[in-house]
């Protein structure tokens, strides 16, 4: 057979011979259809002749409606993205085959399970509880031993015992009385010194020691020529100190025993102290969790000897807080004693039920002058002092509490130390003293008890401190007037008795002390006064 060749007519050059191409205004038909291609597709023939479409790599298929329609520019954007759609399969779910014999025991397995832990975590809490309250029941045994002072005064088998009040009773007890009566002033009052409130632990001031060292104790209300004078006029009927009745009003917070003698004779009731007795010292960590633990007598930091500096310490700071520049303001009247420091005392009357007047000796340590816009006021304080003597107070101890947090060294001292604040609190009410200084002494060294400084003063007020420590003072007066009865109903028209505060037990006791017994408890009471004179702490 032949080969056939295709024919097609030429196209006609209609130009200028000196220019090839066809011209703008000529016309030009091809007679068969075209496609349009930029510069950048990719060409795979000139011509495609034989075969009408190729289907290998890199040659596209001619598609005439491409050819027909202009591409819009929405056509000819691409979206380059090599990264093949996610295709889901959703299928019909098949019913599962439980085996519910392997599930059940699975469940009683896990309930098992869970009733173990819960059994676990219950015997862990109550071993944890038991362990809590053996380390309480432990401490508390070990306050009641450490605090279990030698008692000085003898009480013998052969005393009755009157009767024996509950500290609960104590605490029930309340009694509302007027305001009180000023009817004697003597007296004088030296003014306060207000350069060791700028006292910091950086720089500290050495605690002076006096050249008489040894102490003077307070005059009893039986032998006070005031109270005797007032005594036989009948301004009152009952007589006592502040510090003998705030100790009875804050026996319910003591740990530590005491005694106080009481004295009926001629219609009038006295209430007394010992001298040297603990009402003439000062307590250290009464009220603490860990008190002094120290059973030897002789050791520096046993309670008996800690209690003795801390009361040495505080007439120390006493005579040093008091300014030498100014005169003493008087009272009015001439002190009935003598003083190695001047101390202004004010007597005053409160009257009680059924016709009983009690008189108090109050006193003031100190006079306090401050200037309040252009005004100059003036208000009784009284002066006490606070003892650090452990080995821990370089660590954690009143160096560092009072530069970083001040106020709490003065929450912690009242923590362990409320029943001495109670008695200051109360004392201070007594005598109308507006505020408390209260001075923080430590040793120089742990285990030298005759050298200390003065790191910082803290003024607290007595009535705002009264309400923060919840005392009320109609309990106090309570207790004083059920004590008043007790002794008036006793048939003897002159006696003597004495209160007693026992160490292990929570109440105070009250006996009689035998007529013929007096006597010999009076010649105890010299020979121990002293022995006490002849004592010298430091």
């Amino acid at each position: 057979a032949e080969f056939i060749m295709a024919e097609f007519p030429l196209v006609e050059n209609v130009g200028e011979s000196g220019q090839w191409g066809p011209q703008q205004s000529a016309s030009i038909s091809l007679g068969f259809l075209y496609q349009p291609f930029s510069k950048t597709e990719r060409l795979g023939m000139a011509a495609e002749i034989t075969q009408s479409s190729y289907n290998y790599r890199g040659f596209r298929k001619f598609n005439p409606r491409q050819a027909t329609k202009p591409k819009t520019e929405a056509e000819n954007f691409q979206l380059v993205d090599t990264s093949q759609a996610k295709t889901y399969k959703f299928r019909p779910r098949r019913p599962q085959r439980r085996n519910y014999q392997q599930f059940d025991a699975d469940q009683q397995q896990q309930q098992a399970q869970r009733n173990r832990n819960r059994d676990r975590d219950r015997l862990r809490l109550e071993m944890k509880v038991k362990k809590r309250w053996k380390q309480s029941a432990r401490r508390r045994v070990d306050r009641n031993q450490r605090r279990n002072i030698k008692f000085n005064a003898e009480i013998k088998p052969s005393w009755p015992v009157i009767k024996d009040i509950d500290f609960l009773d104590l605490k029930r007890a309340s009694f509302e009385v007027p305001k009180p009566k000023d009817v004697h002033l003597a007296g004088s009052v030296p003014y306060l010194a207000r350069r060791l409130e700028s006292v910091r632990p950086k720089n500290p001031e050495k605690l002076s020691l006096p050249k008489d060292r040894r102490p003077q104790y307070a005059t009893t209300a039986h032998e006070d020529p005031i109270m005797k004078e007032h005594a036989e006029k009948g301004t009152a009927n009952v007589f006592a100190t502040d510090e003998v009745l705030a100790y009875l009003m804050s026996a319910s917070r003591s740990f530590y025993p005491f005694d106080i003698i009481v004295r009926k004779e001629n219609g009038c009731i006295y209430f007394d102290k010992r001298d040297g007795g603990p009402i003439d010292q000062e307590s250290v960590d009464e009220n603490a969790l860990r008190p002094p633990m120290e059973e030897d007598e002789k050791h520096r930091n046993s309670p008996k000897n800690l209690n003795r500096e801390l009361s040495a310490v505080s007439r120390f700071y006493k005579s040093q807080t008091l300014t030498r520049a100014e005169k003493p303001a008087s009272m009015g009247n001439p002190s009935p004693f003598k003083d190695k420091i001047p101390t202004g005392y004010r007597y005053r009357v409160w009257e009680l039920h059924e016709g009983f007047n009690l008189m108090v000796r109050c006193h003031h340590d100190a006079l306090c002058v401050e200037k309040m816009g252009g005004k100059v006021k003036k208000h009784f304080v009284a002066t006490k002092a606070l003892l650090e003597y452990g080995m821990e107070m370089f660590k954690n101890g009143w160096r560092k509490q009072l530069e970083q947090q001040r106020g709490s060294a003065l929450v912690t001292s009242m923590k362990n130390n409320g029943c001495l604040f109670s008695r200051w609190v109360i004392s201070s009410i007594l005598s109308a003293n507006k505020e408390i200084k209260v001075a923080y002494i430590s040793r120089r060294d742990p285990k030298v008890p005759t050298s200390h400084f003065i790191l910082g003063v803290d003024t607290i007020n007595t009535l705002q401190t009264a309400t923060e420590m919840d005392i009320k003072m109609d309990n106090g007066f309570g207790i004083i007037a059920s004590l008043v009865n007790l002794f008036d109903q006793q048939e003897e028209d002159e006696a003597e008795f004495r209160i007693v505060r026992e160490a292990a037990k929570a109440s105070l006791k009250i006996v009689r002390v035998l007529d013929d017994e007096m006597e010999s408890e009076e010649d105890d009471d010299d020979d121990d006064e002293e022995e006490e004179d002849l004592f010298d702490a430091y």
